[in-house]
């Protein structure tokens, strides 16, 4: 009849896959949504001018902003506004637009209160549809706590140069003219004049000059040591204690396994670390002996110097050569222990990663 419906078609499709894919996205968009907002390095897109287009809370933080909005608004040249060497962003251009990324590139920057920061930066070439560069994108870390050890670690070094070449200045120098002037005043003595006295002091003399050019040699041996494996190193330095430690054996023991490729400037700071607890062993503890273990627990390698010396209490003032340890293992990012007990001795404990001295980690050390 008129107005009756005659036939129903339906028409159905299967969109099962569709509304998966769908989900699929969104959760994709939440997982990088999430990685994006709780990231510790800062994650970033700039335009090719220098502007931000996008910036994570890290970003923000690192540059003293309270949101990513606040730092998208504030900075609107990344060159002129953050840049504390404009030189180093005309470096980034030549970089990226060179090979279209940059890995590990050092920049000092500005926060928002006009102290500084040292980031690490990976980033990519972003390329519109005519295969020029449009934009950056990557990630930066802050390496400020790095670079301010670094700096410490250097005025350190400096320290130690001074202090040898003002020992073989003051002492060694000093003795070893006494000593010739001795002998010219002996060789003018009348026959049958006491020499005995003007020998003990030609010798006593000639003793603190050769032991200021030993301990001299000691604190510079280091400089040819980079290339050496850490092992071998080790070895040399602890042979050395043995020639020059009089009254104290030293013992070196290296653990099963322990890797026998670390070598470079990295396994140079740690020598160092070994070297310098050694010398204080020689010349504060009154040690009968010392023994130095090389081992490596879950991808750290162990580093321990022990002796039965006389120890130090709670009350004992940490001098240079402490000092000067902590800051090369703050520079490798690893820990130092020092455990003393008066008349019982001293022990020094120091963990790095593996990676880290192979060159898997952590910052370029050799103009440190």
């Amino acid at each position: 009849a008129e107005g009756e419906i005659q036939e129903v078609v339906l028409v159905h499709e299967d969109i099962t896959d569709q509304r998966e894919a769908e989900q699929e996205r969104r959760k994709a968009e939440e997982k990088y949504r999430s990685i994006f907002e709780n990231a510790v390095e800062g994650i970033f897109q700039t335009t090719l001018e220098g502007q931000f287009l996008t910036a994570n809370p890290a970003m923000a933080r690192m540059f003293g902003y309270e949101s990513p909005e606040e730092l998208l608004e504030a900075i609107s040249n990344i060159r002129d506004q953050l840049y504390v060497d404009l030189g180093r962003r005309e470096e980034f251009y030549r970089v990226a637009s060179r090979d279209g990324f940059v890995s590990g590139f050092e920049i000092h920057l500005r926060r928002k209160d006009g102290s500084s920061v040292w980031v690490s930066a990976n980033a990519r070439a972003v390329y519109d549809a005519g295969g020029e560069i449009s934009g950056y994108e990557g990630t930066v870390e802050d390496i400020t706590e790095r670079k301010r050890a670094e700096e410490a670690l250097r005025e350190i070094r400096e320290a130690e140069r001074r202090r040898i070449a003002r020992e073989l200045h003051d002492v060694v120098l000093q003795d070893l003219a006494y000593a010739l002037q001795s002998m010219q005043v002996l060789k003018r003595m009348p026959d049958g004049a006491d020499r005995a006295s003007e020998t003990d002091g030609q010798i006593e003399a000639l003793k603190r000059a050769v032991g200021g050019l030993r301990d001299a040699i000691y604190d510079l041996r280091l400089e040819g040591e980079r290339e050496r494996p850490l092992i071998r190193a080790v070895e040399s330095i602890v042979a050395l204690n043995r020639q020059i430690g009089e009254g104290c054996e030293f013992e070196l023991i290296v653990d099963e396994g322990f890797p026998a490729e670390i070598s470079g400037p990295a396994g140079v700071e740690v020598v160092r670390v070994v070297q310098e607890a050694l010398a204080n062993v020689r010349r504060h503890s009154g040690a009968g002996r010392a023994v130095v273990t090389l081992g490596m627990v879950d991808g750290e390698v162990l580093v321990e110097i022990e002796d039965d010396g006389r120890g130090f209490g709670p009350e004992t003032a940490y001098g240079m050569g402490l000092t000067g340890m902590r800051e090369r293992v703050l520079v490798l990012g690893g820990r130092l222990e020092v455990e003393g007990r008066e008349g019982v001795g001293t022990r020094v404990f120091l963990r790095v990663r593996l990676a880290v001295l192979t060159g898997g980690e952590a910052g370029d050390l050799s103009n440190t």
